[in-house]
């Protein structure tokens, strides 16, 4: 919105170039240029002498149209010995909108792992928490999907798998007592 103040007995005629026209006895204007334009207010007398001008140009930035990707993840794609307690992370290239985050966890047997979605907003990072501690020794494929910059651009699916660790043992056991009597 371009907006001015004006005074004069009698009033100016004030008029704005670009298609605008005649703005006598406004004080402002509102104006959707779909590219860079500078606009001239210009106060012209009633003898048709112009009193004043001024200009203003209205910088029109180009819309977004990039798509968030993930730039991160954790476990990382590969990765082995994760952690049966880990939760699965993923960084995103920009802010996303929370509610269009699609991030799923399923086993080597394709089963998908029930588990909750969280955004940390500040970092980016959508965090994936599963319900119950993962199976130890056991591929997983994580996959974000869906999810939306705030511009409304739709990010390409990413998937990347990982291994839990094995199960470690305080064995051998015994039943016998380290000393004997």
């Amino acid at each position: 919105t371009l907006s001015w103040s004006a005074t004069g007995d009698p009033a100016p005629t004030l008029t704005i170039d670009n298609g605008i026209g005649n703005v006598t006895g406004k004080t402002s204007q509102t104006v959707t240029p779909s590219q860079t334009t500078t606009y001239t207010l210009t106060a012209t007398n009633t003898q048709g002498t112009t009193s004043a001008a001024t200009t203003v140009t209205v910088t029109v930035s180009p819309p977004d149209t990039t798509p968030p990707t993930v730039t991160s993840t954790s476990p990382a794609a590969g990765a082995t010995g994760v952690a049966v307690s880990s939760a699965i992370t993923a960084t995103f290239s920009e802010p996303v909108q929370p509610a269009t985050i699609n991030f799923g966890l399923k086993n080597s047997q394709g089963t998908a792992i029930a588990g909750a979605t969280s955004y940390n907003a500040s970092t980016n990072v959508a965090t994936f928490t599963p319900s119950a501690a993962l199976a130890s020794s056991t591929s997983y494929t994580a996959t974000v999907s869906g999810s939306r910059d705030l511009a409304g651009n739709t990010m390409s699916p990413v998937s990347w798998s990982f291994t839990t660790a094995a199960v470690t043992s305080a064995c051998p056991c015994t039943i016998w007592p380290s000393t004997t009597t």
